[in-house]
């Protein structure tokens, strides 16, 4: 596991901003070795998500609905609706 962390710098988590559906945060915390500033920042990130999931803390990922007039349907046929008949093999 990396290591992180210094006796003069202690961890930090500040507010980054706003996104679609989110407010952003960071997590910023001191780093004697640069060089293992991946598998630290892996390490980070699944401390982050078991804590959330030992809490019952749910991630709710984005959704996106497509919604299709009739003449959009009627356009890409009868396959976009699923009534296309497959033939048996």
């Amino acid at each position: 596991m990396a290591r992180w962390g210094s006796n003069l710098e202690k961890p930090r988590v500040v507010m980054t901003g706003f996104a679609d559906n989110a407010v952003t945060w960071e997590v910023r915390v001191w780093m004697n070795d640069p060089w293992e500033y991946r598998p630290a920042e892996s390490d980070l990130y699944q401390s982050v998500w078991w804590a959330l999931k030992e809490s019952k803390i749910a991630i709710a990922f984005p959704q996106l609905d497509i919604h299709l007039d009739s003449a959009a349907l009627a356009a890409l046929g009868p396959r976009a609706l699923g009534l296309e008949r497959q033939s048996p093999k």
